[in-house]
């Protein structure tokens, strides 16, 4: 059970979060951005649309675990399944503490191929892009209620 004083260490992490979110659709983007800034009005987020911006991000903080994000959420099709896929390998194959990021999947596909895919790649979770725009802020802030209130994540620490 989580006394007040766990309350307040949460929030002022959670304040102090940054989240990176992977969408080459600019309108899914302006979405995601509205309701993520109603979820988690502090966070600072960070926006990349592709493999290479993003491991190019991911590179340039990697030593300075305090612009690290502690969540990405990443797009399965960018534009690509298989540009989606290849980003989820790269970033568990490079060093700590980038490899320890929680990822979530986001997409439009409910294949079961896709899904299983994702996972075998080192997704944390899977999660289909909904259709009506309540129904994407339903979600999020469940995505921000167990990212963010109800699990704890590990510190983010640099090792040489």
């Amino acid at each position: 059970m989580k006394t007040s004083k766990d309350s307040i260490n949460l929030t002022v992490t959670s304040t102090q979060t940054k989240l990176l979110i992977v969408e080459d659709n600019r309108d899914h983007w302006i979405l995601i951005q509205g309701i993520l800034s109603r979820c988690l009005p502090t966070a600072t987020l960070v926006h990349t649309a592709g493999f290479q911006e993003t491991i190019n991000l991911l590179v340039e903080k990697q030593t300075q675990e305090w612009e690290l994000p502690k969540l990405m959420i990443i797009d399965l099709y960018l534009p690509t399944y298989q540009e989606g896929l290849q980003l989820v390998r790269h970033i568990k194959a490079m060093d700590s503490p980038v490899s320890h990021i929680p990822i979530l999947m986001l997409s439009a596909s409910a294949n079961s191929t896709d899904i299983t895919s994702a996972y075998q790649a080192g997704v944390a979770a899977y999660m289909l892009k909904p259709v009506i725009e309540q129904d994407w802020l339903t979600n999020f802030q469940s995505i921000c209620e167990y990212w963010y209130n109800t699990i704890t994540l590990p510190p983010t620490y640099y090792h040489l």
